[in-house]
């Protein structure tokens, strides 16, 4: 419980940006709208992000990720933001790629995120 707690304790963290989708109790969907403050700072950017963006599969291609979206544009623009990022797998097969286009968002860079696995007991080099 302390852990979970300390999650929330960040300084930067302002869970008023996150958006939630409901239908009726059922969370469809979700994004977290993160504004990193002393990041902006050093960087000399007025930048928000957004992750873990979700919909839950009932609730997918009927326009809740569009809908998530736009009202976190919406309130990082009022939190005065002027670029927003946010990070996706590039092989994502839900179809988010096209999504984040039509938004108007673009490929700033890309890269590479590599595995190493073992068997209990091996050789780890």
């Amino acid at each position: 419980e302390e852990d979970f707690t300390g999650l929330f304790a960040i300084p930067d963290l302002d869970t008023r940006l996150w958006s939630v989708a409901w239908d009726g109790d059922a969370v469809a969907g979700s994004v977290q709208t993160f504004v990193w403050k002393s990041e902006n700072d050093v960087l000399g950017v007025r930048r928000g992000w957004l992750e873990h963006i979700s919909v839950r599969r009932p609730w997918r291609r009927r326009g809740v990720a569009r809908a998530l979206i736009a009202d976190a544009l919406r309130r990082l623009r009022a939190a005065g933001m002027d670029q927003v990022m946010l990070g996706v797998d590039s092989e994502n097969a839900t179809g988010a790629l096209e999504l984040y286009r039509s938004l108007g968002f673009e490929v700033k860079d890309s890269g590479a995120t590599y595995r190493k696995a073992w068997e209990p007991g091996g050789r780890l080099v």
